[in-house]
């Protein structure tokens, strides 16, 4: 067994085939981060079969991974192209967590404010029910991946009719800390819901409070627009704008199913889009987390992490190609609404989701970083036209 002589957190260990084990096969009913392995969505022979193509690969990301750390003297390396194809391959879950605090930007953050997360707990602890978001949050804790084993209550007899105490879930104080904490720190947004997902998830992954915080942090401040989760959701709004314009343009017959035979500027001018884009709208503001299956969100983070906010859009398109035959076979809107409700949660195939993502020039879904950033520019300078014209 190969041995890596110093690991980012300074401590030697060996390589084993369990540091980036498949997380839809880490036990014998859940998986390693306490998601059920049976799944409506997804039957279980094509797990396996996923499985048996899927760890080789990732087991080789490992030895790349190491050697890479250790080429850069085991401290993480300046972003360049090739980091950027590390990172569209996967990160081996034996870093993603340091990765996506590091190129996140979280890290820079946490260390220019130490003890801060915890004064900020100790803040909305003595606020109690003053934060005035403190009841929304509270009610969707319980909201959030009921079926995963630590949101989940361990004892609902017991705690028949109060089965969301702290002593029963194991993770669900930390959640609870976590949003209230950034509920203070970011007044202007305070909470908006989804964001309960990401920072589940987070806490999932990274097992550190701290960590999670910062990271939602460098998430809502840095990395999306700034008002994306505010009161206004005008960033989200001009988001989902773009991505029609997006599907207007590059999937034509998408979009006839999508709009009704309706042309994307006379949607744009009335604002009024196509049910499709409550859907949409999900997937950007919970940014997948509970749309696409454990393993293949976690792949997108790797990417949205390490790329920015236009990772988002091709994700979207990528689950619009890898699902146009169904989309095209849909009779009306509505019909188009449930397919894009129900299909990506069977998208297993993470490396088939992110080649699809990060396809070369001659594939539809294919878009540039500056095409993108354009596209959202003239869409928000037209609805800013038109608000001072309103005004006027």
């Amino acid at each position: 067994m190969q041995v890596l002589p110093m690991t980012l957190s300074g401590k030697s260990r060996p390589l084993s085939p369990y540091d980036y084990i498949v997380p839809n096969y880490g036990g014998i009913s859940s998986d390693c981060y306490g998601f059920s392995k049976v799944s409506p969505y997804i039957p279980i022979h094509k797990v396996q079969e996923f499985e048996a193509r899927y760890q080789p690969m990732m087991m080789n990301r490992l030895y790349q991974w190491d050697r890479l750390l250790l080429d850069n003297g085991g401290v993480w390396p300046e972003r360049s192209t090739r980091l950027r194809r590390f990172f569209r391959k996967g990160v081996p879950r034996h870093y993603r967590a340091e990765a996506w605090l590091h190129y996140s930007g979280a890290k820079v953050l946490m260390d220019k404010n130490p003890q801060l997360y915890r004064s900020l707990v100790k803040s909305a602890e003595m606020m109690g029910r003053h934060n005035e978001y403190m009841n929304i949050i509270e009610q969707d804790l319980h909201r959030t991946f009921p079926d995963n084993e630590h949101f989940r209550c361990t004892n609902p007899e017991t705690h028949r009719y109060a089965c969301y105490s702290v002593a029963c879930m194991p993770k669900i104080h930390g959640l609870r800390r976590v949003l209230l904490a950034l509920s203070i720190y970011t007044p202007s947004i305070g909470y908006c819901q989804s964001l309960n997902f990401i920072a589940a998830l987070l806490l999932l992954c990274t097992e550190n409070e701290e960590h999670t915080f910062w990271i939602m942090v460098a998430t809502t401040s840095n990395i999306l627009p700034p008002s994306t989760y505010d009161a206004t959701m005008e960033d989200a709004t001009v988001d989902q704008l773009t991505l029609l314009w997006l599907i207007f343009d590059r999937y034509p017959a998408i979009w006839s199913r999508i709009s009704n035979d309706v042309p994307f500027w006379e949607l744009e001018q009335k604002e009024r889009p196509p049910p499709s884009a409550l859907v949409t709208t999900h997937w950007f503001l919970t940014l997948f987390s509970n749309v696409l299956p454990i393993e293949s969100v976690f792949r997108v983070w790797d990417t949205f992490f390490y790329e920015g906010h236009t990772v988002l859009f091709r994700m979207a398109l990528a689950l619009l190609e890898i699902n146009s035959p169904a989309l095209l076979n849909a009779e009306d809107s509505m019909e188009v609404f449930q397919i894009m409700q129900s299909l990506p949660k069977q998208a297993i195939d993470c490396n088939h989701l992110l080649d699809t993502a990060f396809a070369r020039r001659k594939n539809p879904s294919y878009i540039t970083d500056e095409e993108i950033q354009h596209r959202v520019y003239v869409i928000r300078e037209r609805r800013k036209r038109r608000d001072s014209e309103v005004n006027r």
